[in-house]
């Protein structure tokens, strides 16, 4: 009879594959249970696509720029507003031809039944193009126009990045929307979305 058989051999490498599975099981768990919950030490607002912080009084007329700095508070309702704002137009304004309007339906959560109508006629008309063309957008500053507690106006200044054709270079270029919100259930909705001239 062998030494090490064959049974003896699986049964020793089972027993070691359970001790390490444990351990890592252990470990993961230990760890999970040391790591402190960070709890913010002031209110600020972040720019869902670039992640820079910046200020925003909440008063009509004010604006929200990005900056590398926090400032002033102000209250949740406004930065619901501002995040929904920012949210729908850079995915409102990132579009491509090979996309077939899947921008319009990364924003059906955040529009009224109004808005989502007009966008269902858009894609319904659709656009035949044998040449790429698109546009990314983002959201660089909040401009609060008009206030109240169910219906608001807001200005959201972009940079936008448009490629016509595969081998063309991009042409940047800054453009307002302006937008129409109306809350909803305690959430903001955007009503109107319309595109200010260059």
């Amino acid at each position: 009879m062998p030494l090490f058989s064959k049974k003896m051999i699986y049964l020793t490498l089972g027993i070691f594959g359970a001790i390490l599975i444990i351990a890592l099981v252990g470990w993961f768990l230990l760890r999970r249970a040391e790591t402190p919950v960070m709890q913010p030490a002031q209110t600020t607002t972040q720019n869902p696509t670039t992640g820079t912080g910046g200020g925003f009084t909440g008063s009509v007329g004010a604006t929200f720029t990005p900056t590398s700095t926090t400032s002033t508070s102000f209250s949740p309702a406004q930065v619901g507003l501002q995040q929904t704002a920012f949210l729908f137009t850079e995915r409102y304004g990132s579009y491509s031809t090979e996309s077939n309007f899947e921008n319009f339906s990364d924003v059906r959560t955040i529009i009224t039944d109004r808005l989502a109508n007009q966008l269902r006629a858009v894609e319904g008309r659709g656009v035949a193009s044998d040449v790429f063309s698109g546009v990314v957008t983002k959201a660089l500053q909040f401009t609060l126009e008009d206030e109240s507690a169910v219906k608001t106006s807001a200005r959201v200044r972009t940079q936008r990045q448009e490629t016509l054709g595969i081998s063309s270079a991009p042409r940047i270029f800054y453009q307002d929307i302006t937008l129409s919100l109306v809350k909803i259930n305690d959430m903001w909705l955007v009503d109107q979305a319309e595109w200010q001239p260059l």
